[in-house]
């Protein structure tokens, strides 16, 4: 049976001031050894279902048209309430990686990276009591972005600084 491990990033405000925590976690349990990468680091086991996102190429039924990417989820076990303090941890924008080990006595080197993304929330709805779950989104949220930022203000007739353009001739 595979064994997925899951890094992500996440705001925390435990602590002093707050800053970027990186939290690892995987549906067996594993401790990484000194000579892997991250070194000696603990993954809990809290992986309920590693998660799904569907891209379609065309709308359903269609062989034209544009595509669409359902939002994923990964769900996480947290019957014993320790995750409770990730609610207030900010998750918006933050990367997620999901890896897939074949064999789960194979060391991390094994790992085949399946997804690369980041995330939307932690959804706590009607079971938060027993499980967590992570939206996610692919890496074209990434290219959600304008592709040029400065525009043109109508005054290239200006003559000198003032001007957002100037004459090329």
């Amino acid at each position: 049976m595979s064994e997925y491990l899951i890094t992500l990033d996440a705001w925390s405000d435990a602590g002093s001031g707050g800053s970027v925590v990186t939290r690892y976690l995987s549906t067996h349990g594993r401790a990484s050894g000194p000579a892997e990468v991250p070194a000696n680091t603990l993954y809990e086991p809290r992986i309920s279902d590693p998660g799904f996102i569907e891209a379609s190429l065309f709308g359903a039924g269609r062989t034209f048209g544009a595509g669409s990417v359902t939002a994923g989820e990964v769900v996480l076990s947290n019957a014993d309430g320790a995750l409770d303090g990730w609610l207030d941890d900010g998750f918006d924008g933050r990367a997620i990686r999901i890896d897939r080990i074949a064999d789960p006595r194979l060391g991390l080197a094994a790992a085949e990276r399946l997804f690369t993304g980041t995330m939307e929330a932690v959804d706590a709805t009607s079971d938060a009591l027993t499980s967590l779950r992570l939206r996610l989104y692919d890496r074209r949220l990434d290219l959600d972005q304008p592709i040029q930022s400065a525009r043109y203000g109508g005054t290239t007739a200006a003559a000198g600084a003032s001007a957002d353009g100037g004459r090329i001739w």
